[in-house]
């Protein structure tokens, strides 16, 4: 079957606008955090574990907000307000590669979310920050 100009929308007209919408915003999602992580070439295996996890989180997040039109107040909320259907294993996302608790605090329409580094301190120059989450 060719690629027509009209098979593609056929195909995805079947699709409702939210289902377009998180399809679109899943691969751009993916795609900025790819370029992200190869920015940093000279970047720790654990510090690449600790991005991806902060990606997995922002999604996770984002999915809360889509849902709820608002942040959750912590990150288990958003396990416990998700269907076993939706969940995200968050219990494995909440410690980062070097054993501390993410930090996460919602901030109004916005939030902050960042892996504390291989210091284990907050507020220092190894921290790592989520892409999305404001600093």
């Amino acid at each position: 079957m060719s690629l027509g100009e009209n098979s593609l929308s056929e195909r995805f007209g079947k699709l409702s606008k939210a289902d377009k919408f998180w399809g679109i915003a899943l691969l751009l999602g993916s795609l900025v955090g790819l370029v992200w992580l190869k920015a940093d070439k000279k970047q720790t295996r654990l510090e690449y574990r600790a991005r991806m996890q902060l990606i997995q989180l922002d999604l996770a997040l984002a999915l809360h907000q889509a849902g709820h039109q608002n942040y959750p107040q912590g990150l288990p909320e958003i396990v416990l307000s998700q269907s076993d259907a939706e969940a995200v294993p968050l219990a494995e996302l909440q410690r980062d590669p070097w054993g501390s608790t993410f930090v996460y605090q919602a901030q109004g329409v916005d939030y902050q979310l960042f892996s504390k580094g291989p210091d284990g301190k907050a507020s220092t120059s190894d921290d790592l920050y989520s892409p999305k989450g404001a600093r």
